[in-house]
């Protein structure tokens, strides 16, 4: 009879489980500002031109507007934990492949699923620092406090050896951006919590790892320049600002007296049989 019991229980807590689901959904359904998202969305999803420039702007505001609504609409009596679930990120691109019937397993669109990810990390830094991030609806621009957007400004240093130094940029100042950086802030924002490796250990992965890294290096560079080339939309999945960065550090560094040094270095000498540094001309 017990049995019989709890096997009731959980079929009634299913159904209640089941019948808040489709409240939920009922609710964000009938929020107004899915008319205009969805319209941006399905011009996102026809069209590969425009995207970053024109597009992004326009659903980053959309979405905006329906997060907006949804927390506004919220009935006091809803779990805020709960409810929250449904403007976080996932939830948020769920929707948004949801209002074009865009299925992943049908084919990837990488230009409509990058544009819409950089909307989502947009619109949640409007609502969430409005004073920072702000866009421009008449214009259609994407304004940034400039501190955020960069955050060291270089100096010039006329008549010193060091010719530049870097200083922390302390203007909170409204200024155009391009989009591309939204990735980089999102992450500076949002860091992604690693566990702590001892710098010991971090050393020796990277002396055990750095042959296949350079050789991964150089297939992933080869296979980006050919996207380019090919103007290949793909091409905006490998690279960011933050890595555009990246590269034009490896860039300098291949090009000064230090990887002369180090080029050098392994010309000139070798490890003998016993382990130890031996010159060349010497040995």
């Amino acid at each position: 009879m017990e049995k019989i019991q709890n096997k009731n229980d959980k079929k009634l807590e299913q159904l209640e489980k089941k019948a808040e689901l489709e409240k939920q959904k009922t609710f964000i359904e009938n929020l107004k500002s899915n008319a205009e998202l969805q319209s941006n969305l399905k011009l996102a999803f026809k069209n590969t031109v425009s995207l970053n420039s024109v597009l992004l702007p326009k659903i980053a505001n959309s979405l905006k507007n329906y997060i907006l609504e949804f927390q506004g609409k919220l009935d006091k009596k809803i779990n805020l934990d709960t409810a929250n679930k449904f403007i976080q990120q996932k939830a948020l691109t769920e929707h948004c492949y949801s209002l074009v019937e865009y299925n992943r397993k049908e084919g990837i669109n990488h230009a409509f699923e990058m544009v819409v990810s950089r909307a989502i990390k947009f619109a949640l830094m409007l609502v969430r620092n409005p004073e920072k991030f702000q866009i421009d609806e008449k214009q259609n621009k994407v304004l940034i406090a400039s501190n955020i957007a960069t955050p060291f400004i270089t100096e010039t240093l006329e008549g010193q050896k060091a010719r530049t130094r870097k200083v922390k940029n302390t203007d909170t100042k409204l200024v155009e951006v391009n989009t591309g950086i939204i990735d980089r802030i999102h992450r500076e924002t949002n860091p992604v919590k690693t566990r702590q490796v001892k710098s010991a250990d971090l050393s020796q992965k990277m002396t055990d790892n750095f042959k296949a890294l350079s050789k991964q290096f150089l297939q992933g560079l080869k296979q980006a320049i050919g996207y380019a080339e090919k103007k290949n939309v793909k091409f905006f999945d490998m690279l960011d600002e933050q890595t555009w960065e990246n590269l034009s550090s490896i860039h300098t560094l291949l090009n000064g007296q230090s990887y002369q040094v180090a080029r050098t270095f392994s010309v000139e000498y070798e490890v003998n049989l016993e382990g130890n540094l031996e010159n060349k001309k010497t040995a």
